[in-house]
């Protein structure tokens, strides 16, 4: 199965070299959570981040697999005025 991943800001450092901008597309397993995946990008679990797949709002412990032709965005948390 493929699905896109988008980083943002300093986690686009955790993109593979075949990304364009801030986006990828990955090969995952059946089953395959958000977690998984960012294990699988070598991204810190203790940063702050929102993660949205499909534009909808997920915790980083959902047990819900991903499926084929998802987009998983992930921003860190911003700060600011």
């Amino acid at each position: 199965m493929t699905i896109s991943i988008r980083l943002f800001a300093l986690l686009r450092k955790y993109l593979p070299r075949n990304a364009t901008g801030n986006e990828c597309t990955v090969e995952i397993e059946p089953g395959d959570t958000v977690l998984d995946v960012i294990h699988s990008l070598n991204i810190p679990v203790n940063i702050p981040k929102i993660i949205l797949v499909n534009g909808q709002h997920v915790s980083l412990d959902s047990k819900e697999p991903l499926a084929d032709g998802e987009i998983v965005s992930i921003f860190p948390l911003m700060a600011g005025g």
